[in-house]
C-alpha cells in the first residue's frame, strides 16, 4: 500500500498500513535525522512547547521522496522550523516557519521533494 493510500478509502488513517516505526519526541526540540526519515514523529511534550527543525541538505542528506508524519499527542505549540536555506512547499506559507494547527492526533505529512525543498500537507498554520 501506497503512503497515501494509507490516508484514503473510507476507513481513515491506520498507523499499521505504514509498517513504519515511531519515532517518540519529548523535550522542547530538535532537528531531524536521517534515522528518522519514512517514520512517524510522535511529540509526547504535554503543554510544552516544542521546535522541529528540517537541517539543510548539506548537513542531513535526506534522500527526495523521504517522508515523515508529525503527530502531536500533548497541548504544547509544535513548531516546524526551516535550517538554513530550507523551502516548505505550500502555496499558503512562503519564507515562513509553521505550526501544527489543532488538537492531538496525525497532523502534517512532509515530503522532500528536492534538495532543500519539503512539501507540507496537513493541518498547519503560519508561526
Amino acid at each position: 500500500m501506497s503512503f497515501i493510500g494509507a490516508f484514503g478509502g473510507g476507513g481513515g488513517f491506520n498507523i499499521n498500513d505504514l509498517n513504519t516505526k515511531v519515532v517518540v519526541k519529548v523535550s522542547t526540540g530538535g532537528v531531524a535525522a536521517l534515522s528518522e526519515q519514512n517514520s512517524v514523529i510522535e511529540f509526547q511534550n504535554g503543554a510544552s512547547a516544542y521546535t522541529w527543525t528540517i537541517p539543510p541538505n548539506s548537513s542531513a542528506a535526506f534522500p527526495i521522496g523521504s517522508w515523515q508524519v508529525l503527530r502531536k499527542t500533548g497541548t504544547g505549540d509544535i513548531t516546524l522550523a526551516r535550517g538554513a536555506g530550507v523551502v516548505f512547499e505550500h502555496e499558503n506559507f512562503g519564507d515562513n516557519n509553521v505550526k501544527l494547527d489543532g488538537a492531538k492526533g496525525y497532523s502534517v505529512y512532509i515530503e522532500k521533494t528536492a534538495a532543500d525543498t519539503w512539501l507540507l500537507t496537513g493541518a498547519i498554520k503560519t508561526v
